[in-house]
C-alpha cells in the first residue's frame, strides 16, 4: 500500500516536471531572442542548400572557399532586408497572406544587391560573385522558410491556446455540475425536513 502511494506521487512528480519542462521550452521557442536565432539558422541553411541544388549535392572543392567568403555577407543582408522592410517587426502571433508583401520586398531587395555585385564585381573579388541560381534558389528558401516559420509559430500558439480554453471550460462545467449536483441535493434534504416537520405525529 505504502508502495503504491509512494509509486503514484512520483510519477505525479514526474507529469507535473514534464510539464513544467514543456511550458519552459514553449516559452523559450515563442521568444523574441529565439525568433532572432530561427531566423538566422533558417538564412545560413538557405544558403548552403542553395549552393549543394546549384551543383546537384556534389560541391566541388574549389566553390568551398566562396561558400564560406559569402555566407556571413548574404545572411546578413538578407537579416537587414527583413528588418528594414518591417517582415521581422511583424508581431508573429498575428503573422498571415497580408504579411507577405514585407518579405517579398525583402526578397526582391536582397536579389538585387547580390545580382549587381555579380555583374560589376572586378575579376579579382571573383569569390564574392555569387552564381545567379544560387541567388535565386537562397531567396526562395530563405524568405519561404522565414514566413513559414512565423506561420509555424502562429499555429503552435493557437493549437496551446484552444487547448487552455478547453482544459478551463472543461473544469468550468464540472465545478457548475458539482454545483448544481449539491444544489438539488440541498433541495432535497430541505424538502424532506420540511415534510417531516408537517407530518402529525402518530397516536
Amino acid at each position: 500500500m505504502i508502495a503504491h502511494e509512494i509509486s503514484q506521487d512520483g510519477s505525479r512528480h514526474d507529469r507535473l516536471a514534464s510539464k513544467r519542462l514543456f511550458v519552459t521550452l514553449r516559452n523559450h521557442w515563442l521568444s523574441a531572442g529565439m525568433q532572432t536565432v530561427l531566423d538566422v539558422s533558417i538564412l545560413s541553411t538557405a544558403f548552403v542548400v542553395a549552393y549543394l541544388l546549384r551543383f546537384e549535392f556534389e560541391l566541388p572543392p574549389t566553390e568551398v572557399h566562396p561558400l564560406l567568403i559569402q555566407i556571413p555577407f548574404v545572411v546578413l543582408l538578407q537579416y537587414i532586408a527583413l528588418s528594414l522592410t518591417g517582415a521581422r517587426s511583424a508581431i508573429w502571433r498575428y503573422t498571415g497572406m497580408g504579411h507577405i508583401k514585407a518579405f517579398f520586398n525583402a526578397a526582391l531587395a536582397s536579389v538585387f544587391v547580390i545580382t549587381v555585385m555579380r555583374f560589376e564585381l572586378p575579376e579579382a573579388y571573383h569569390a564574392w560573385r555569387i552564381p545567379l541560381s544560387v541567388n535565386l534558389i537562397d531567396c526562395m528558401l530563405a524568405f519561404g522558410g522565414t514566413f513559414g516559420l512565423r506561420v509555424l509559430r502562429r499555429g503552435v500558439f493557437e493549437r496551446s491556446k484552444r487547448r487552455s480554453q478547453v482544459r478551463a471550460n472543461g473544469n468550468g462545467h464540472s465545478s457548475v455540475r458539482g454545483s448544481k449536483k449539491k444544489s438539488v441535493l440541498l433541495i432535497g434534504v430541505l424538502g424532506l425536513a420540511a415534510l417531516l416537520a408537517n407530518t402529525p405525529p402518530a397516536h
